[in-house]
């Protein structure tokens, strides 16, 4: 499972200022306010979701071939 503690760096559309939040807040408070030019980012929290869930997906179908792999060079 994702660590939903890791900071994304997320750009500003209005002046491209890098702003971090953690997964967890985006998840819960998908709206944020650039801390340079006070432009309001709302991040679509239900296609975060579901990019996450792929990821997550993804690992555990690597880590699952990884296993096999390793045991059938055992």
């Amino acid at each position: 499972m994702l660590d939903r503690n890791v900071k994304l760096a997320i750009p500003c559309p209005k002046c491209e200022q890098k702003i971090e939040e953690t997964i967890a807040r985006l998840e819960t408070n998908p709206t944020l306010t650039c801390p340079a030019c006070n432009a309001t980012i709302t991040i679509q929290a239900e296609k975060l979701r579901q990019g996450f869930q792929e990821v997550e997906q993804s690992l555990a179908k690597l880590k699952k071939k990884t296993v096999i792999n390793l045991k059938l060079k055992l």
